[in-house]
Order: C-alpha cells, then sequence, then structure tokens
C-alpha cells in the first residue's frame, strides 16, 4: 500500500515537472509559473465595454447606404434605358430590322433604311448622295429643309426649302439635270426654262425673270386673284391679240416720269364698254396739246381726241 501512494505521488510530480518545463519552452521570456497563471486569468477577466463591434456606425453608416441606393437607381435607370432602346431600334435575335449595311456595285458603303418611314434631326452623307429604292419615289417632308455642303470656306453653299419658297444661298451657278439623260434642263448661268409638253401650268407667288414668252401659236394664259407687273426699265407686253379680263378694276400706272404706251394694229377693244356710264362733256378748258380717251359704246373701240374737243367730234372711229 506505502509503495502504490508513493508511486502515484511520484507520477504527479513528474507529470507537474513536464508541464513546468512545456510552459517554459512555449513563452518567450523565462517566467514563473505564478506570473503565467496570473496572466491567463487577468485575460479572461474583460469588461463588455471595451468590445468594439466589426463594421460601420453613425454617418459613415448613412453615407453606405446613401451610395448603395444611388447605385441601385442608376442601374434601374440604365436597364429602362436598354429596354427602350432596343425596342426603339427593333433589335432581334438577327440584329437591326430596320438599318442594314451594304456596298454598292462601285464598292462605296450604303446605310439602308428598310422602314417606310424614318425621322431624322440631322443627316450627314459623306458621298452627298441621299437615294430611295428603286421605281419608288424618296419624300422628305418637314417644315423647313436645309441642305448645306460641308466644305472648308466659312459660308457653304446650301439650299433651303420652307413652306411657300425655295432659297438658295452662297451658289454661283444653279443647273436642273434630267434624271436619265443627266442633260441640262436649267441652267442660271443661261437662264432659259424650256418646259415639257406634259407640263401645262406652273403655279407660283413671284416670278422675277426678264422675259416669260409662249410657244409660236399657242396662247399664254395667266390666271391670278390681283396681277401686278413691275419693270424697273419698263414693261413690254407684246402678243397678237391680247385679252386683259378683271372682276373689279384695271390699274394701268406708271412713275412721276414714266411714259404709256399703247398701241395694237386693229385698235383697242373694251369689251363692257356698254356698261360704261356717259360722262358730262367737260368745258373744253383742258390743253390742246393732251388728248382725251373715248370708248364706243357698240364695238367696246378706244380711241382719241383733242383734249378740247368732245368724244362725239370724231365719230368716224366708231364705224
Amino acid at each position: 500500500l506505502l509503495f502504490n501512494k508513493y508511486w502515484i505521488f511520484k507520477k504527479k510530480k513528474m507529470r507537474r515537472n513536464k508541464k513546468t518545463t512545456e510552459e517554459q519552452r512555449c513563452s518567450p521570456s523565462s517566467t514563473s509559473r505564478k506570473d503565467v497563471l496570473h496572466t491567463r486569468v487577468t485575460d479572461l477577466h474583460v469588461e463588455q465595454e471595451d468590445l468594439l463591434l466589426v463594421g460601420l456606425r453613425g454617418r459613415k453608416l448613412v453615407a453606405l447606404l446613401v451610395c448603395v441606393g444611388l447605385m441601385w437607381l442608376i442601374a434601374i435607370v440604365n436597364l429602362v434605358c436598354n429596354i427602350l432602346l432596343v425596342m426603339f431600334l427593333k433589335i432581334g435575335n438577327q440584329g437591326m430590322d430596320g438599318v442594314q449595311f451594304g456596298r454598292t456595285v462601285d464598292g462605296k458603303p450604303v446605310v439602308q433604311f428598310a422602314a417606310s418611314e424614318t425621322y431624322f434631326q440631322h443627316m450627314v452623307s459623306k458621298t452627298g448622295t441621299v437615294g430611295g429604292y428603286r421605281d419608288t419615289d424618296l419624300n422628305a417632308d418637314a417644315a423647313r429643309i436645309v441642305i448645306r455642303t460641308n466644305n472648308s470656306t466659312t459660308m457653304p453653299a446650301g439650299l433651303i426649302l420652307d413652306e411657300n419658297r425655295i432659297r438658295m444661298q452662297n451658289v454661283n451657278t444653279f443647273i436642273v439635270r434630267e434624271r436619265n439623260t443627266l442633260s441640262k434642263t436649267f441652267d442660271a448661268s443661261q437662264p432659259f426654262l424650256h418646259l415639257q409638253k406634259n407640263i401645262k401650268k406652273i403655279s407660283t407667288k413671284l416670278i422675277k425673270t426678264k422675259k416669260i414668252r409662249a410657244p409660236l401659236d399657242n396662247a399664254l394664259t395667266l390666271d391670278v386673284e390681283n396681277l401686278s407687273f413691275r419693270g424697273n426699265e419698263g414693261t413690254l407686253l407684246s402678243s397678237r391679240a391680247m385679252n386683259v379680263r378683271s372682276t373689279q378694276s384695271i390699274i394701268l400706272k406708271t412713275g412721276d416720269r414714266g411714259v404709256m404706251n399703247l398701241t395694237a394694229g386693229q385698235g383697242l377693244f373694251l369689251t363692257s364698254a356698254q356698261r360704261l356710264p356717259l360722262s358730262d362733256s367737260p368745258s373744253f378748258r383742258a390743253n390742246v396739246l393732251g388728248r382725251r380717251l373715248c370708248s364706243c359704246a357698240s364695238t367696246g373701240r378706244l380711241f382719241t381726241v383733242a383734249g378740247n374737243m368732245p368724244c362725239a367730234s370724231n365719230l368716224q372711229s366708231c364705224i
């Protein structure tokens, strides 16, 4: 029994010595067993208030949440824009149905729009050509169309199409050609516009030209609500027969120093002379060098007499 107690005590002592030796090997400095135990016990007694929680708090957390919300909103807006863009451009698994890229026979690049109607605000063509399909008209509808050349000059040439007029800017010459033969139909350097036979009527608000002439043995008819001829150096109307009709009035006047000449081979006639009121004969105080304009009531022929003579003094003109 004593031997057993001694053996158990010796084992405990050997274990205690072995444990102390291992603790001394692990410690960086040689400390006593009592100090090590005191340090371990002290580390375990930590106050709960001294512990720090992991993460952001306060204003930093609010700023983080605001940034995340903005990024989420931007992502939603970007998604909506992409969906609308795909729907507007009609993009499918084969690409865009309305736009096709290709090349002509000459090897020039071409952008083809397959839709029946395409809306543009600006169109730029490197080749200067905008065309439609074969045997199909190309219509450009807008309140105001501006066509300009993109050159290095400060004042490029341009063509402006408004509702009531067509205006050309910074243009030295203007040529209209046939579509098939490319022959000149009109040239501004030689301003003679020959209308084809299938063109029977021209509608315009204002014509600025030196001469308007009809073909031989054909009539030239001007049908307007208010017609006026203005010429800086005079206006000449010449024809085989000229008929002037108006529902209200016909006014012929010149400037302060202007002269009006009416000549006709067979005389001048008023078709409605019968409706004109008869004027009383003046007191014959007019100048002898002046002339009085008279009209025959039966035929409407116009004739003149001396300024101091009545119209009845020359009745032979009405025969």
